[in-house]
């Protein structure tokens, strides 16, 4: 899938939409992460995360990397250790039945 696709098809009801900026920056960030090395199996990645927390006002640095669940990366928060349950493309899912929901609930629920 293409990352216009991607944000474009994975937008949640009453989402609003990204800026065109917005919109770039997050193209931007998928095609970093997709060019990411993989390296070993068991190696943390970064892209889903960064891509995820980029217009959320959340950091990065607050989630310690979990491995995969389901084809999922897991990160964990470090104060709350609430899990973020995340694609490669930085959609979220929900914890308890992973399903998709939006970044922004997933993220509010990982902070609090």
């Amino acid at each position: 899938m293409k990352p216009e696709e991607t944000f474009k098809t994975k937008m949640m009801p009453g989402q609003t939409p990204y800026t065109p900026e917005e919109q770039r920056q997050l193209e931007a960030l998928v095609r970093d992460a997709a060019d990411e090395d993989p390296g070993e199996e068991n190696e943390p990645r970064w892209g889903p995360l960064e891509i995820a927390t980029e217009f959320n006002g959340a950091s990065p640095h607050d989630f310690m990397a979990m491995g995969m669940v389901d084809g999922l990366h897991t990160y964990k928060h470090i104060m709350t250790r609430h899990y973020l349950y995340l694609d490669e493309a930085g959609n979220a899912y929900d914890p308890h039945s992973l399903a998709p929901i939006s970044r922004a609930a997933a993220i509010q629920w990982a902070y609090n």
